[in-house]
């Protein structure tokens, strides 16, 4: 027999056993049975419900309302709207083991956009648990199969952006860097095809890998411009996380650049923000770094600015 494209990977559901389940699934209900037909259309509805809380950021209310899509899809034999389920659930929840079952589901009903999908939720779940090299080989096979998908433009260019940003996260991780602005422009290029409103996460992160490769290139000019593409949409979207890293990264390339006053001038807006947020780290590290640029700057500091970043720097996590 042929491995599954999920074999090896230690979150793994057993091949046999989840086959099984879906052939019982397929067996006991058709879409003639008015109870499927009333199952199938509730877990519809409770997922497009589920989607609108994960865009508001309701992050619990998604996770419930995409569980029970799951149940319900599951007696009506559904097995698309699991596997999107599933996948709503897995990335919401960085649980890696609901988006390999819908992986095997979509392999399974022989959904190839669904294996596209499926592959990119995985990777972007990997690469938050700390593991670029799997999330580059999801993100890799993604790709690879998004010819054979049959998807138009729209829909190839929204299943294509998360696998091409996974794969330049994944590279920058694996310290692989000339490699990762490739695949960060055809993320671009795809969000380009898409609605303004789509994919509005994905559109900051993209930005501030941008930002990152122009700066490891040399270019730090260009890397403003993008972090500060970055810092307005985040700023748009309350996003304070992103916006932290878009200050961050202007910081750092001004610092390049060597325009000390305005680089301080971004490392306090950041540092104000680390505090707010409560992130410690980022607290150190900027007091960290406005000390340094004060040094660069000689004599036109002012004391309050030294005594604001000494104090992060000796900020106890």
């Amino acid at each position: 027999m042929g491995r599954s494209e999920c074999e090896g990977n230690p979150g793994r559901l057993v091949r046999g056993a989840l086959l099984a389940v879906i052939g019982l699934l397929v067996a006991c209900a058709t879409p003639a049975e008015p109870g499927v037909s009333w199952a199938a259309r509730t877990a519809e509805a409770e997922l497009a419900r589920a989607h609108d809380a994960e865009a508001q950021g309701d992050r619990q209310q998604a996770l419930e309302l995409g569980r029970r899509a799951a149940q319900h899809a599951r007696e009506a034999a559904a097995l698309g709207t699991v596997g999107q389920a599933l996948l709503l659930v897995g990335r919401v929840d960085s649980d890696l083991a609901p988006c390999l079952e819908a992986l095997e589901i979509f392999e399974y009903d022989e959904n190839l956009p669904g294996r596209v999908e499926a592959h990119g939720v995985c990777a972007q779940v990997l690469l938050g648990l700390g593991r670029p090299d799997d999330a580059l080989a999801h993100a890799e096979r993604g790709i690879a199969l998004l010819d054979e998908a049959g998807l138009d433009r729209a829909e190839r260019a929204r299943r294509s952006a998360p696998l091409q940003h996974a794969a330049a996260a994944s590279l920058r991780a694996l310290g692989r860097h000339p490699e990762a602005p490739a695949h960060e422009r055809q993320a671009e290029l795809a969000l380009s095809l898409l609605d303004d409103r789509q994919l509005p996460e994905l559109r900051i992160a993209v930005q501030l890998g941008l930002g990152a490769d122009e700066r490891v290139r040399g270019w730090p000019t260009r890397s403003i411009e993008r972090y500060g593409r970055a810092l307005d949409l985040a700023q748009q979207r309350g996003d304070r996380a992103s916006e932290l890293e878009a200050l961050t990264g202007l910081v750092m390339a001004l610092t390049d650049l060597r325009r000390f006053a305005d680089a301080v001038s971004y490392c306090e807006r950041a540092l104000e923000l680390a505090r707010e947020t409560g992130d410690a780290d980022s607290v150190q590290d900027l007091g960290r770094r406005g000390l340094q640029l004060l040094l660069e700057l000689g004599g036109e500091t002012r004391p309050a600015q030294r005594r604001s970043f000494e104090e992060a720097l000796l900020a106890r996590r």
